[in-house]
């Protein structure tokens, strides 16, 4: 594998789906549980009669779902020469949207194009629906997303999120 989530990645990733032990809807109306965890490692989906998970198993789950989704980003960017950051911030992205969605997208075409393009970050701002509906919390982490992507974790001090 070419890229793996960095630390720092991890973190950010983690933080921005909050640790929830008993299982919910997501604001696209997914049931939920963990870290943003849609299914287990089986390929079980998640269900709302669910017992709650601890912590650590969260992490386990974590752990787990992520790997799945370096795989498949790699596969989509194995011709690019990304950074760290950007790799981190493009499987935060895909951690939400999936990767048949990346996969399709204009966001992949221009990372492809040059992972420098300009208007890469106006098209993190495009994946802000959660059930067809625009979200606050969805725009704020593309927000995020973007500026990581652009300008990496050093200048995270200099934002005001």
């Amino acid at each position: 594998m070419k890229y793996q989530l960095s630390d720092q990645g991890a973190e950010f990733l983690s933080i921005r789906e909050e640790f929830r032990a008993f299982p919910y809807l997501d604001s696209a109306g997914v049931p939920t549980i963990g870290y943003g965890n849609t299914y287990y490692e089986d390929g079980k989906r998640v269900t709302l009669s669910d017992p709650p998970v601890s912590y650590g198993r969260a992490l386990q789950l974590y752990k787990h779902i992520h790997k799945e989704f370096e795989i498949e980003l790699n596969k989509l960017v194995k011709d690019v020469d990304l950074k760290p950051h950007q790799f981190d911030m493009l499987l935060s992205l895909i951690y939400n949207i999936g990767g048949g969605n990346l996969g399709s997208s204009t966001l992949l075409k221009l990372i492809k194009q040059d992972p420098n393009h300009p208007y890469i970050t106006r098209e993190f701002g495009k994946w802000v629906k959660a059930g067809g509906k625009a979200s606050l919390g969805l725009a704020r982490r593309r927000n995020m997303e973007a500026f990581i992507y652009v300008f990496g974790y050093d200048q995270i001090k200099t934002f005001n999120w």
